[in-house]
């Protein structure tokens, strides 16, 4: 099974000034998004990922210029975080192909009087849009 090309990578920032990255720079070890502790977030972005970091952990980067977003959880916010990959899914080798990232998603869903959740959709091609719902 391939893993996916990623552009970025999560580093969660907790109030007690603690932080949890995807990655540990250190061993390489990858943490899971279900291990964040989102009652206890300050600061949650999406980083560029260095070719370095990409290297230890398995992963294949691309675009390690791309800019990191960063977005503030206020009391009461909830983190919207998420990036899309397609799979691919062989049948006759019974295998599974990951292809490139191809958005990242970053924001936070609140009681706004204009809408329920902001969030950026970061592209690989360095396009950031911001959407409300």
């Amino acid at each position: 099974m391939s893993k996916p090309i990623l552009h970025l990578f999560w580093i969660a920032e907790y109030q007690d000034g603690l932080a949890l990255p995807q990655f540990d720079p250190d061993t390489g070890a990858e943490h899971l998004f279900s291990e964040v502790d989102q009652s206890k977030l300050k600061r949650f972005g999406w980083y560029a990922f260095p070719l370095e970091l990409a290297n230890k952990v398995g992963y294949a980067a691309r675009n390690p210029r791309l800019t990191s977003y960063t977005v503030d959880i206020p009391p009461g916010g909830a983190l919207v975080a998420h990036r899309t990959t397609t799979i691919t899914f062989k049948p006759s080798t019974l295998s599974i192909e990951h292809h490139e990232a191809e958005e990242y998603v970053l924001g936070l869903t609140c009681h706004c009087e204009r809408s329920e959740a902001t969030s950026m959709h970061i592209y690989t091609d360095g396009r950031v849009e911001l959407k409300c719902s």
